[in-house]
């Protein structure tokens, strides 16, 4: 008597695609996580060298700014400050996490901007402070706090080149 076998096949073919699949969904999860990952490292990397050209850009204005107290229009040590420079008001403002450029005519006496261009120059900043520090009539030099989601506090002591770049 002869016995046949049918059927084994079929299942050590589908026992063998299980097998694949079970296979290919591990790899994939063990990309996806590794791919995470170095995602979310690259933007926080990309996050961090933001701020500090936010950092430089801002400092370089401070040092260019007038020494000479008359020339400046507002200054808010948690919201930001207005001065004159040029014929032109240059501002920088801190408002909802995020620090703004702002250069336009500025009514000083109504404390409002004309027209204006505004530009986005620095995003998740949990923290902003500006103190500026006058003695006769001038500034002698600005102390600048910042931090950021993605950086370490900063604390920047700035002294005035007298409205040249340096």
């Amino acid at each position: 008597m002869r016995v046949v076998k049918r059927g084994s096949l079929l299942i050590e073919f589908l026992l063998y695609i299980a097998l694949c699949n079970i296979l290919f969904i591990a790899l994939f999860q063990l990309v996806s996580k590794f791919h995470g990952y170095h995602y979310k490292l690259g933007l926080s990397l990309y996050e961090n060298s933001a701020y500090w050209r936010a950092l430089d850009l801002f400092i370089a204005e401070l040092e260019a700014a007038p020494a000479d107290i008359n020339q400046w229009h507002f200054f808010d040590p948690q919201g930001g400050c207005v001065w004159l420079k040029n014929g032109v008001s240059v501002g920088w403002l801190y408002k909802d996490m995020a620090l703004y450029r702002q250069e336009g005519p500025f009514n000083a006496d109504l404390q409002q901007w004309g027209r204006k261009s505004v530009s986005l120059v620095a995003h998740n900043i949990e923290r902003f402070t500006l103190e500026r520090h006058d003695a006769d009539g001038s500034v002698r030099f600005y102390r600048l706090k910042l931090k950021s989601k993605h950086s370490l506090p900063v604390e920047v002591f700035i002294k005035p080149m007298n409205g040249h770049y340096a």
